[in-house]
């Protein structure tokens, strides 16, 4: 399935979604000092926000036991969400 179709709309809100990512998300992937219960508990929530908009197609990526190999697949469709988003926001849009 396509991730364009998830993609915002318009540039503005390319770039409202690509700060707020920036600003709250990213340093949280990024920071290593950050607790591993935060990491699981923000994939768990990408994961959900991810499979409700059909994005993750492998039901069981959400489901039955956590496991660091599904948080690395949740954080790998959140990078790949992420940057789309903002590659969307910094390139001028199409005429």
């Amino acid at each position: 399935m396509s991730l364009d179709r998830f993609l915002p709309k318009t540039k503005e809100t390319s770039v409202s979604l690509a700060l707020a990512i920036l600003n709250r998300i990213a340093p949280r992937i990024i920071d290593h000092s950050v607790f591993i219960g935060e990491r699981i508990a923000l994939a768990r929530a990408w994961c959900l926000h991810l499979a409700l908009q059909r994005y993750i197609a492998d039901k069981e990526i959400c489901s039955g036991e956590w496991s660091e190999e599904k948080e690395e697949k949740i954080f790998e469709a959140l990078v790949t969400y992420a940057s789309k988003i903002i590659e969307r926001a910094i390139l001028p849009e199409k005429e």
